[in-house]
């Protein structure tokens, strides 16, 4: 299933430069759906491909392991609303600012 929709989901009012695109919504094994822009499609040897992007950003908790990190699930709905609204928002001034 695709649709068209505009790019302003950080809700900041501004489209980010980026004209209508095409998205397409997936539905997972678990039933959750997961909303990606379509970058674009191709042929190859008489096969279709199509590029996608993800709409929307994944936010972990991390601990810092010497030269790597670990991720942490954020299992607290309150909390992941408060640290996602503060990653729009950090993302919709960034690109403002560019």
């Amino acid at each position: 299933m695709s649709e068209k929709k505009k790019k302003d989901e950080c809700g900041c009012g501004h489209d980010h430069g980026v004209e209508d695109m095409q998205t397409i919504v997936m539905t997972n094994d678990d039933g959750t759906e997961m909303e990606f822009d379509i970058l674009g499609t191709l042929e190859h040897k008489a096969k279709k491909y199509i590029a996608l992007l993800p709409r929307n950003f994944m936010v972990y908790e991390y601990k810092d392991k010497g030269e790597g990190m670990e991720l942490i699930d954020i299992e607290d709905e309150k909390i992941m609303e408060e640290i996602g609204t503060k990653f729009e928002a950090m993302l919709c001034c960034e690109e403002e600012t560019e």
